[in-house]
């Protein structure tokens, strides 16, 4: 972003957070894996791939209410 400093953290914080989504398609539970050798919880593959995926990630109206300059940079959910 060339002019970063227009968008002062504080400021962009919460519109940011609250809006964003990475757009899971499957079961909240799908997300971690458990092991039934040591029991312990991991990350799933499935949905690790998916969060790494920029494509997969948005942001909601709340961002685009507040900074409708913006609009077109990023890839918006509804």
């Amino acid at each position: 972003m060339q002019n970063h400093l227009e968008y002062p953290q504080d400021d962009v914080f919460l519109p940011y957070t609250q809006g964003l989504s990475i757009n899971w398609p499957h079961e909240d539970m799908e997300t971690v894996s458990i092991h039934d050798h040591d029991s312990d919880v991991y990350i799933d593959p499935k949905f690790e791939a998916h969060v790494r995926n920029i494509n997969n990630w948005s942001l909601g109206p709340l961002f685009a209410s507040a900074y409708p300059s913006l609009v077109g940079t990023y890839c918006a959910s509804s």
